[in-house]
């Protein structure tokens, strides 16, 4: 610890303050422990909460209006060839989508 200060000049000073020279302690020699003034953790907690909730119900909600099959056909030339791929999808996990909605962050 040290006790700084500026000068008459306005150079920052600074003191060494000896080990055990300075002890501060609270009532009848006890510890001195401070008082938490603003403790906002539960709403934090909430609102983290209540963002993974949404999170959870946007992923839900994106894979069930997932089409079950999807169709592309691309043509290459005038008198080309064309070509045609369809996708199917398996059946929604809607609880590992809520899992990754939820745990997913947010920006």
């Amino acid at each position: 610890m040290a006790l700084v200060y500026p000068d008459s000049a306005g150079r920052i000073q600074q003191v060494p303050i000896p080990p055990g020279y300075l002890i501060v302690r609270g009532t009848d020699n006890q510890p001195l422990i401070a008082d938490s003034l603003f403790d906002r953790g539960s709403e934090i907690a909430k609102a983290d909460i209540l963002v993974g909730i949404l999170g959870s119900l946007g992923r839900v909600g994106e894979i069930i209006n997932r089409p079950a099959q999807e169709t592309f056909s691309q043509q290459s030339g005038f008198f080309g060839s064309t070509a045609v791929k369809t996708t199917t999808s398996s059946e929604p996990n809607i609880l590992a989508a809520a899992l990754e909605g939820f745990f997913t962050p947010t920006a």
